[in-house]
């Protein structure tokens, strides 16, 4: 059965022509373009992925839903990448084959998902430029109906997407902490952050949980330290394989005890249920990053802790790294006020990201 905000979302898609939804993590926005495309088999959609692992995970389920219709699923990231279905269909993309591929403009997709829509944000400016092209391709290719999915849409990346959609787009949703999700930062030197994981992982008994690091060396070092206090420990980051990554994926499903300890663009593909916490091991650039990863412990809606060890040094390091951007400054800052507030961080949250939203 549907929920009340998939149901409304599904109805705007139906009379409106652009939609752009805010839904928590976990509350099963892709059911929403599941549902749309089997009552609209003869629709060409360009399922927008950032992570391959979700390109995966979002194969893996619409060619299930859609077994019944003429519609086929292709995947076009990855070592067994595919071209666009022949007629109508879904082809999974990542924006850089979007931008490179002249076939994706010439399949004539007359439907654009774009999900995780918060990286053309987060990503966009740097990491991966070519996630600012998605902006523009409802009007450049004239493509007649997007949906735009994320549980994490700051204000004034809200006013930018708008600006690149026709007029009449519809907005749905405003973010929200679970209330089963437990938020709490700790102040500790970064020397001492080692003892402090290990007994933030003791008290909770080994139960499965995931910590964000900033880099793959960092993950490294960290599970030796995992291997010798005997907790279980998985790593997942850019330098693995496909193969690897994928063989990982599978074996997590299974378990409920131990440590994932993953770099934060690729965190985000951890979609299960049985995370108990999210500990970043520093404090990230901006509150949209904390926020995903505080979302890898919401998807079973049981209790759930989200940490962020962080300390002045943290934020004197990385002062260079946020030079000539105002918007960079701006945002650190409120990670910053977030860390060291001592009133609701739930509130902080929400009141940033939901700021003159005036979404319903």
């Amino acid at each position: 059965m549907l929920r009340p905000f998939q149901l409304e979302s599904l109805n705007a898609l139906h009379f409106h022509s652009h939609v752009v939804l805010v839904a928590p993590t976990g509350s099963g926005k892709s059911r929403i373009f599941e549902e749309y495309l089997s009552k609209n088999p003869h629709s060409r959609a360009i399922l927008v992925s950032p992570l391959n692992a979700l390109a995966r995970q979002h194969a893996e389920k619409l060619k299930q839903k859609l077994s019944e219709f003429p519609m086929s699923v292709h995947v076009g990231v990855g070592a067994k990448s595919e071209g666009p279905p022949p007629n109508s269909g879904v082809w999974i993309v990542n924006p850089e084959r979007l931008k490179h591929d002249r076939k994706a403009r010439e399949w004539r997709p007359d439907f654009l998902i774009v999900d995780e829509a918060h990286c053309i944000w987060e990503w966009g400016e740097d990491f991966r430029p070519a996630f600012k092209d998605v902006l523009k391709l409802v009007k450049s290719w004239k493509i007649k109906k997007s949906f735009w999915c994320t549980a994490t849409l700051p204000s004034a990346a809200r006013e930018e997407l708008l600006s690149h959609l026709p007029e009449g787009v519809i907005q749905l949703g405003n973010f929200s902490v679970p209330t089963a999700l437990a938020l709490q930062s700790q102040k500790v030197f970064f020397a001492d952050r080692v003892d402090a994981i290990h007994c933030f992982c003791l008290e909770r008994k080994f139960q499965l949980g995931i910590v964000f690091v900033s880099t793959r060396q960092m993950s490294e070092r960290l599970a030796t330290y995992f291997l010798i206090w005997k907790i279980p420990v998985w790593r997942y980051h850019a330098g693995m394989s496909s193969e690897e990554r994928i063989a990982l994926e599978g074996k997590l499903k299974t378990l409920s005890r131990g440590v994932i300890l993953a770099t934060t663009a690729f965190g985000m593909g951890m979609d299960l249920p049985q995370i108990r916490y999210s500990v970043l091991f520093q404090p990230p650039f901006t509150l949209l990053a904390m926020a995903q990863a505080f979302g890898r412990a919401t998807r079973s809606h049981q209790e759930a802790q989200g940490v962020v060890f962080w300390h002045d040094d943290d934020f004197l390091r990385y002062e260079w790294m946020i030079q000539g951007s105002v918007q960079r400054r701006n945002e650190f800052m409120e990670v910053q006020n977030w860390c060291k507030t001592n009133g609701n961080k739930r509130e902080y949250l929400e009141n940033y990201f939901n700021r003159g939203c005036g979404i319903s």
